[in-house]
């Protein structure tokens, strides 16, 4: 049961919620932003949305790092993706899924989307409750497939970690395993994976396509059913 103060919007919600009211109307008027603001305070009083923790810090250098990597994975990827498209022969495409480090929902949510805005991957699953992103990837080459998966594993990692660094508490990098600061790489990703154990987070590497039956092979090996916990530390995600 929460208290009237729980129940209370953020300024955040009324403001965007007000927006899209003066929008859908067609015309910024004193009537209709008043309007927006009392209904929009209104919905958000009734209809309190669920409390997710978000952005509890800003590093802007970090921020810097994380805006210029995406845009350049934005490019480069659309580029290869246009390339594969004009390449003669069949298109391999896989399955993958990735455990995040963070116990953030803000940071899961935000990591699957950045995923998905990149050209080549989409984000089609998302656990929430054992950290954990399903994605499609497109143009997985048949050789060395497992190698490309793997590697796209740590990308979507260092993605997260970029987040984390720009966003996220110290309290919030050490749980992740990484040191404080706004520097990509100070913790290791490769390293951390083995630690947890590469079954864990090789399931579900999945080939489709019709290619060899090798990577159906491995898939069926490896099987695609999704964690019902994750285990850390002093317990698993809150």
């Amino acid at each position: 049961m929460r208290t009237l103060r729980e129940r209370v919007p953020s300024i955040v919600s009324v403001g965007w919620m007000t927006a899209v009211w003066v929008f859908l109307w067609g015309e910024v008027t004193l009537g209709n932003v008043v309007n927006g603001l009392l209904l929009a305070f209104l919905v958000g009083f009734v209809f309190p949305l669920p409390a997710v923790g978000g952005i509890s810090t800003f590093r802007p250098l970090a921020f810097v790092v994380l805006a210029g990597r995406f845009g350049w994975d934005i490019l480069s990827s659309g580029f290869r993706v246009a390339m594969a498209a004009l390449r003669p022969g069949i298109t391999r495409s896989g399955v993958i899924r990735v455990q995040l480090r963070s116990h953030s929902d803000f940071v899961l949510a935000t990591t699957a989307s950045m995923t998905t805005l990149i050209p080549g991957s989409v984000a089609i699953n998302t656990h929430r409750i054992t950290g954990v992103i399903y994605l499609h990837v497109f143009d997985v080459p048949e050789k060395g497939h497992q190698k490309y998966l793997d590697n796209f594993r740590v990308i979507v990692l260092r993605q997260e970690e970029r987040l984390l660094r720009a966003f996220a508490s110290e309290a919030e990098l050490a749980d992740a395993g990484y040191k404080p600061g706004w520097r990509v790489g100070s913790g290791d990703v490769p390293g951390w994976l083995e630690q947890h154990g590469a079954r864990e987070h090789r399931a579900a590497a999945r080939l489709a396509g019709g290619g060899s039956a090798e990577p159906a092979a491995g898939a069926r090996k490896a099987g695609a059913a999704p964690s019902s916990s994750r285990k850390k530390s002093g317990g698993g995600r809150p």
